[in-house]
């Protein structure tokens, strides 16, 4: 997939995300504001319906006490002419039977209600019921209720709550005292002791009065929102029964949800709101608790008829968005693949620079060609300064690897140079054969210069039939400088041990000869010993070296004492003192430069010269090529990975008879 669609598509998809992020929200948004509209809305629609249902029942509250209020005055007042007859017939003979038919009939003919006259003693001893307006009274029930009526008659209710048993509609009773002879009085009574009127009034019509106007109030109710066809109205009495509705279908809420729901509607808030599934769509469930009919009234709606528009909406909106984002895709990469020709061109440039092949004749001019023509360099966009810094590079590497041509010509002219001084170097000191030949087999050496070339040297010479000369040396400095000084000590060495076999008089003329003209004050370490096979004296001279070892038949080690004076070259008309030790057949000495202790480990130990006797010690025994291979190699495995910092140089010569064969030892030198 190439960079411009790629650019392109994570363009288009960011774009994409956002608006589908803030379609989705405002959706989201916009239907929750339209939700909780519509829950005030049918909160005020049940807030409206209280206030008129709240006005009906205060209208039909005033009428049944208006009704009432006139039965309990039609009652009083014929109490009252009931009374007055009793009054009028006080005198009468208490035995005349005539006269208690003639007070009830002339009761009965001024009164439409039921009525009886009654003694409370007689009715608390009688089982059978007493029968009043066609209702069945148990009699000792209505003799408690009667027993305490004051002279001027009370009202009584007789319903199931204060006569227990009550077979029949409930009454309103009026009681009223009788004082008249036709009705004795009982001998002893606890209570009421006259006979007492009973006129009674059936309270059904009341009661039919009272479910005629709930079930006016109903229909009322149920004819104002049989028109909405968006909202269903439901009302549940309180055991949950549906009383109404106005949907053929089920309401949302049934069952046992109805008296849950019906709960939190007899709450202190205004009204209730939920949301409830039914049959695979949403409803939106209002409702609230009309305590004064005991009805809970619900109004509930489809969740579709509320964000059914919104969702509509905004689904056309997402079609116009994606037909939108397509043709900006389009009209996107059309765009890029314009913009980012150029781009397409340099990378079709630097692929083609990346195969060219640097050796070929012309390469530079090809790539000087290829690198800054054909670039849109007159573009005032990135791209623009992307194609000048382009061709600004494509010179700069053009030149760049012409110098480094040049400079790696040079530096292979100068890589030849050393090797060849390296080779000369190499020549301008004794070979392995030569050493063996001079000294009858007996002495080794080893160099190992830290570069190409280096500034430690050795020599070896023969003075006469008996007399052997040894030198070892280590220049100041490395590298090209070093070697050309070393150069110059072998050559002022080899004539002045020639001259004078003397070693402190031998040095002491090379200091001369190295102090002249010496303007870099560069010096060297030298030791200069002259061994006579015959007898085994070693005469030495040491200037600044390190002091040689030298190893017992018996094993032990001690070093060649004295220091005959400072380093070489530097300190003129220096005269350095010379010294002897005389070495028994089979002893030997070890002579070698600091590069040998100084050399270092990767956590920057020396080898020091402990190891140094140790190596010896153990390299002793063997031939002098086998024992310096040996100190050679505890050097390395000491040294390890960390890599040759100075050069190394040694050189073993022992003490013994002319003839005897030895292999010497060394690997660039030896």
């Amino acid at each position: 997939m190439s960079l411009r669609l790629r650019l392109t598509i994570i363009v288009v998809a960011a774009v994409s995300l956002s608006m589908c992020l803030v379609l989705w929200l405002s959706w989201e948004r916009i239907g929750q504001e339209m939700t909780e509209q519509r829950k005030r809305d049918l909160a005020s629609m049940l807030q409206a319906e209280e206030s008129l249902l709240e006005e009906g029942v205060k209208n039909y509250l005033a009428y049944r006490m208006r009704l009432t209020g006139e039965r309990r005055s039609q009652m009083q007042n014929i109490a009252a002419t009931i009374r007055g007859l009793s009054l009028h017939s006080k005198d009468a003979s208490p035995s005349d039977g005539m006269l208690r038919a003639h007070f009830f009939a002339e009761i009965a003919r001024r009164t439409p209600f039921a009525l009886a006259i009654v003694l409370p003693h007689k009715l608390q001893g009688q089982d059978a019921p007493f029968i009043l307006g066609g209702t069945k009274l148990p009699a000792q029930g209505l003799a408690l209720l009667v027993q305490n009526v004051s002279a001027n008659g009370d009202f009584l209710v007789a319903d199931e709550e204060t006569l227990p048993g009550l077979d029949g509609p409930n009454l309103l009773l009026f009681a009223l005292p009788l004082e008249n002879p036709a009705f004795p009085k009982p001998a002893t009574h606890a209570g009421c002791t006259g006979p007492l009127l009973l006129v009674a009034l059936p309270l059904s019509d009341l009661a039919m009065a009272s479910e005629s106007f709930k079930a006016n109030l109903l229909l009322r109710v149920y004819t104002r929102y049989l028109e909405d066809e968006l909202v269903q109205t439901v009302i549940w009495d309180t055991d949950g029964r549906v009383l109404a509705c106005t949907s053929h279908d089920l309401p949302a809420i049934s069952g046992d949800a109805v008296a849950d729901f019906a709960q939190k509607a007899n709450g202190t808030s205004p009204s209730v709101s939920t949301i409830v599934e039914q049959n695979d769509r949403d409803y939106l469930v209002v409702g609230k608790y009309f305590k004064s009919v005991g009805w809970t009234l619900g109004m509930q709606i489809d969740m579709e008829t509320i964000t059914g528009p919104v969702t509509r909406a905004f689904t056309s909106l997402g079609w116009l968005t994606l037909a939108f984002l397509l043709a900006a895709l389009i009209l996107s990469v059309l765009a890029m693949q314009k913009t980012l020709r150029p781009l397409l061109q340099l990378t079709v440039k630097t692929r083609k620079l990346a195969h060219l092949d640097m050796s070929g004749k012309g390469a530079l001019e090809e790539l000087e060609r290829t690198a800054t023509s054909h670039l849109p360099l007159r573009r005032h966009d990135e791209l623009g300064e992307l194609a000048r810094a382009y061709a600004s590079m494509g010179h700069a590497l053009v030149h760049n690897i012409r110098d480094l041509m040049r400079e790696t010509a040079a530096r292979e002219r100068m890589a030849g140079e050393i090797a060849a001084a390296a080779s000369i170097q190499k020549d301008m000191l004794p070979g392995k054969d030569l050493v063996r030949s001079l000294t009858g087999g007996h002495a080794a050496a080893f160099l190992r210069p830290a570069r190409e070339v280096g500034g430690d040297l050795y020599d070896v010479l023969a003075l006469d039939d008996e007399r052997v000369a040894f030198v070892i040396g280590d220049v100041s400095g490395k590298g090209v400088a070093a070697a050309l000084f070393m150069a110059k000590v072998v050559t002022h060495v080899r004539f002045c041990v020639r001259e004078c076999p003397d070693p402190a008089r031998a040095i002491t003329k090379v200091n001369t000869l190295l102090e002249h003209n010496n303007e870099a004050n560069m010096f060297v370490t030298l030791f200069i010993g002259v061994l006579d096979t015959a007898t085994g004296h070693l005469a030495y001279a040491n200037g600044g070296h390190c002091a040689p070892l030298c190893v017992r038949k018996n094993g032990s080690i001690t070093p060649l004492a004295g220091l005959s004076g400072p380093v070489v070259g530097v300190v003129p008309n220096l005269v350095y003192q010379g010294f002897s030790q005389d070495l028994d057949k089979g002893d030997r000495v070890y002579v070698y430069t600091d590069g040998v202790t100084e050399a270092r480990d990767r956590d920057g130990n020396f080898f020091g010269e402990a190891r140094l006797y140790n190596s010896i010690a153990k390299a002793s025994q063997s031939a002098p090529d086998a024992s310096l291979a040996l100190l050679v190699g505890d050097v390395e495995s000491f040294v390890k990975d960390a890599g040759q910092a100075d050069d190394i140089t040694i050189l073993c010569l022992e003490q013994g008879e002319l003839g005897q064969d030895t292999h010497c030892c060394g690997e660039e030198r030896a």
